[in-house]
């Protein structure tokens, strides 16, 4: 399943969707957040009806600021907290939508597709957040970008 996602993330267009309003997330300024587009989502909306076992595109674009390390590959992280648990969606390598190594002042543009679980609980709201860092660096570096919507699962 994981290959087909990453192959599907390989080959994702640009997005048909709306460009959303968000919430930066991240604890560093390592970049700017330029935009970011959810497919199915109003343009302009700050909120988000997610149905699952759709499948929606996503694309965050970003600048890195002067002082965001030369990075040779950079990840995404699509992930959410409900009920306080954590759940990662969809985690890889951006560098098949960004052009690496990363360094000051590139864009960071990522790009993946991937459907929402018929598990997920339906009806209530909660954070959607993509989070984009540098690879290699350990797990105690800074996150690059952060960016945060609102969303909520509709029944189909």
């Amino acid at each position: 399943m994981l290959k087909v996602v990453i192959a599907t993330l390989l080959c994702v267009g640009l997005v048909n969707g709306g460009k959303v309003n968000f919430t930066e997330c991240a604890s560093a300024k390592l970049a700017t957040i330029n935009e970011f587009s959810v497919s199915d989502c109003e343009d302009g909306s700050s909120h988000c009806e997610l149905i699952p076992g759709i499948e929606y595109n996503f694309e965050v674009v970003a600048t890195a600021h002067a002082n965001h390390p030369e990075a040779p590959k950079v990840d995404y992280k699509v992930a959410t907290t409900i009920f306080g648990v954590p759940i990662v969606f969809l985690e890889g390598d951006a560098c098949g939508s960004t052009k690496c190594p990363v360094n000051p002042g590139s864009i960071i543009i990522a790009k993946f597709t991937f459907k929402i679980p018929e598990s997920i609980p339906k009806g209530g709201n909660f954070p959607l957040r993509v989070s984009i860092r540098p690879n290699g660096f350990g797990e105690d570096f800074l996150t690059t970008v952060c960016a945060q919507i609102d969303v909520s699962i509709k029944n189909k």
